[in-house]
């Protein structure tokens, strides 16, 4: 589990990283573009709860 974590977590900083960098390069890089990749990294990168234990 913890490797697993560690490898999200990794590929997510490189992905915040890429659009970070995209922006420092383009000065009209559209907000609301990076509003919206933010969002789909955030369901991307999503932790998955563990299972409710049955009753």
């Amino acid at each position: 589990m913890h490797a697993t974590s560690v490898s999200t977590l990794a590929s997510l900083r490189a992905d915040i990283d890429s659009l970070i960098i995209r922006m420092k390069i383009n000065a009209g890089f559209s907000i609301t573009e990076f509003e919206e990749k933010l969002l789909a990294l955030r369901e991307r990168y999503k932790p998955n709860p563990p299972p409710l234990p049955p009753k």
